[in-house]
């Protein structure tokens, strides 16, 4: 099943370390990363949140923070009280695995109603939640470090050399993600595939960027010309 998420919904905002609370990098960003997975895998957490996507993000010292590294975990609820919950209560029975870094951005709403988004704005959040999941499995099933060689051979030279993502990525994603198998299924991955390197505008971005970063690599700025609708040979 794949869930899609309803233009009404509200956003919320986590963030996890491990219980030291030291800087996540390397192994120990997917360290935390796998930590979480559990709580994703739950029948409540996806009742209440049928999409979400995780990045790794420095919490910053302007924002009041220690300019250390975290597990960002953006939410899309649907019973926003019901969704704070249950992160709650994974924290407490996990409390000696990992642990919520009380970030001033953190974002719990409680008590807001529910936003009805825009259908583009939707479009944009139902892309991070299948990026994320498809990055997920592979992590999963491909391993860390060939998971990050793929996605940065693709990023830094099939990119540019104006080569679409599909050829290249879905013989890996078909073989090692049940979920992009899923959208296969329900005939969804075209636009996963269209949506991987759409320019989804200021205050988003270049799609594969989500991707990128869900495997734990900087990300530098984009040439100018990828974001051209006639980029791509």
């Amino acid at each position: 099943m794949i869930n899609r998420i309803p233009r009404q919904h509200i956003l919320g905002k986590e963030y996890f370390r491990l219980p030291d609370l030291e800087s996540l990098a390397g192994d120990r960003y997917f360290d935390c990363v796998d930590l979480l997975r559990p709580l994703f895998n739950r029948k409540d957490f996806q009742e209440s949140t049928p999409g979400f996507y995780l990045n790794l993000i420095t919490n910053i010292l302007e924002d009041g923070d220690d300019g250390k590294n975290s597990v960002r975990l953006t939410y899309f609820s649907v019973n926003p009280s019901k969704t704070i919950e249950i992160i709650k209560n994974f924290e407490h029975q996990n409390e000696n695995k990992i642990k919520i870094y009380e970030s001033k951005t953190a974002d719990r709403p409680l008590e807001k109603q529910l936003v009805d988004y825009s259908e583009e704005a939707n479009k944009f959040w139902q892309y991070l939640n299948d990026c994320t999941k498809t990055g997920l499995d592979l992590l999963k099933n491909y391993g860390r470090e060939s998971s990050q060689r793929l996605i940065w051979e693709y990023r830094s030279y099939h990119l540019l050399n104006r080569k679409l993502p599909k050829p290249f990525l879905e013989p890996i994603f078909n073989q090692n993600s049940e979920y992009f198998r899923r959208l296969r299924k329900n005939s969804l991955d075209e636009q996963f595939w269209q949506d991987l390197v759409r320019d989804f505008g200021p205050g988003n971005g270049f799609g594969l960027h989500f991707l990128v970063n869900l495997m734990g690599l900087n990300d530098p700025a984009y040439y100018y010309k990828i974001l051209e609708k006639n980029w791509f040979i």
